[in-house]
């Protein structure tokens, strides 16, 4: 089904648009001349309408460029689809839903003058990046929350597997793929053994990650089961921005007080039971404690947006826990397109972590697509003295995709920025550390897919256990990773030809 996935891409409506103008010209221009001159003038006139209206748009810089260049390519059909797909969209059922959601998610997730006082005294200067976390996603900083990390997709599943036996109240899962294997068969044994023991199971899965992968009627064969499941953003034969924005989180929830996060999704490749590039490394959280709250709420947000029928969320925030101490603070967060989302949340997460960081900042990401924001953050580190590591993977999944990671490389290697690709297989974890005392893992790509268009989560720590065990995965694969230079990252001149018109209209991809 990746044929699908392309045809739905804004970039291809994009190459698409520019040759339906150029026929449309040259047609003008041969079979009708007389009309010729009043089709270049509306086309101009269109355009400079539309050249004004974009440039004066509150919108990161780098997201203008490319519809700049198609308005003045192709007016016509440029404007056309600058409607059709920059404005990102939600239906106004959903908007209302989450509304109403928020409200309730304020009421049982109170963050108090007291509680902010203790927050600024005990994240000190990383009180503001916490702040602005809440400010953005109502869910506030936990303490009480035992974290474990796991530095690959087989350990997170077998942890996974035990504590959804333990459930006896409810389990929760969403996740941008689920796919038929020896994975997902033995989740669903377990669910269907739960269900049978009156326990309630809800699963959210993206149905564009799922094509190829599930039947197109899999979510009425899960809800025939005794599953309440939803599939994502079906997508149908209209084209429409909403199609553009998929779900890519992954988030268990088992009873309301554990919680996992991370970068594997329910399918064999992730937990290395199907080969595909090599080894496939993964890295994943447990929370067990307060912060699952957090959790919760984050998966009943995308869930009550989409159901049909409204409903109470307060039974499932309103948990008990034991008694957990940890000296540190998680704090769940989401992000995600507008109107829903009206920040780059992880976007500015990361800035903030990498542009506060003193010593150290040490980052895995599969992709390294980014804006001048980003870069410039990570070059400004580098020249004042800050260790910036970047290890991505040296075995892609998108060949196209490396290629525009790997043309990424020059302008930080030349700050000073070290940069290295793993060589066992596919490096698909996403974190980032500072200062050995704060981070943050989960779902994000470090390109505009991620950032800009997709629905994302993660958790944002500060002195936790995971800290330090994130750190020694970070030590372990730089070993295993080999380190890039400004001789071996050298393009050809077609692939660097290639990836500069890419690199134009990179967040249309």
């Amino acid at each position: 089904m990746k044929v699908l996935r392309f045809f739905i891409n804004r970039f291809f409506l994009a190459t698409v648009s520019i040759l339906l103008q150029l026929a449309l010209f040259f047609y003008f221009l041969v079979y009708v001349s007389d009309l010729f001159i009043y089709f270049n003038v509306i086309s101009t006139l269109l355009g400079i309408i539309a050249y004004i209206y974009i440039i004066n748009q509150t919108i990161n810089p780098d997201h203008k460029i490319p519809w700049l260049i198609l308005v003045a390519l192709v007016p016509l059909f440029g404007v056309g689809l600058f409607l059709l797909f920059s404005p990102n969209r939600v239906k106004r059922a959903h908007y209302e839903a989450y509304l109403i959601y928020l409200d309730q998610a304020k009421e049982q997730l109170p963050f108090s003058d007291d509680m902010s006082k203790i927050h600024q005294i005990d994240l000190g200067s990383y009180y503001g990046q916490s702040a602005y976390l809440y400010q953005t996603n109502a869910l506030p900083a936990y303490r009480h929350t035992l974290t474990h990390y796991f530095n690959s997709g087989e350990s997170f599943f077998d942890f996974l597997i035990e504590d959804l036996k333990k459930a006896n109240s409810f389990i929760f899962l969403e996740y941008f793929i689920i796919s038929f294997g020896y994975m997902w068969d033995r989740i669903l044994t377990v669910l269907t053994e739960k269900i049978a023991a009156g326990i309630e199971v809800r699963i959210i899965y993206d149905d564009v990650g799922t094509l190829g992968r599930l039947p197109a009627n899999y979510d009425k064969k899960l809800r025939e089961l005794g599953i309440k499941c939803i599939n994502f953003n079906r997508v149908n034969i209209l084209f429409s921005s909403i199609y553009n924005n998929r779900d890519h989180r992954k988030i268990t929830i088992i009873d309301g007080h554990i919680g996992y996060i991370g970068g594997a999704n329910i399918s064999d490749e992730y937990i290395n039971k199907k080969k595909r590039f090599g080894y496939w490394k993964d890295g994943a959280v447990r929370l067990e404690g307060e912060g699952v709250k957090a959790m919760t709420a984050l998966f009943l947000q995308m869930y009550t947006i989409h159901a049909k029928v409204p409903e109470n969320i307060d039974p499932y925030l309103r948990v008990e826990f034991p008694f957990y101490y940890d000296e540190g603070y998680v704090q769940p967060f989401g992000d995600g397109p507008k109107p829903l989302y009206n920040h780059q949340i992880a976007h500015t997460a990361y800035c903030q972590i990498i542009n506060q960081t003193r010593h150290q900042v040490f980052i895995m990401t599969p992709y390294l697509i980014i804006d001048f924001v980003m870069r410039m953050a990570l070059i400004n580190a580098a020249l004042r003295g800050v260790k910036v590591t970047i290890i991505t993977t040296g075995v892609p999944d998108k060949k196209i995709i490396y290629a525009m990671t790997r043309s990424n490389y020059k302008p930080l290697l030349e700050a000073g920025v070290k940069i290295y690709e793993y060589q066992p297989g596919f490096l698909h974890t996403k974190m980032i550390l500072a200062d050995d005392i704060v981070g943050i893992i989960g779902t994000i790509n470090l390109d505009y897919r991620s950032l800009v268009h997709n629905y994302e989560c993660g958790i944002y720590m500060y002195k936790t256990h995971a800290l330090k065990e994130m750190m020694d995965d970070f030590k372990v694969t730089l070993k295993q990773s080999k380190r890039q230079t400004l001789e071996n990252v050298h393009q050809n001149l077609v692939t660097m030809l290639f990836c500069s018109v890419l690199n134009a209209f990179q967040t249309l991809l």
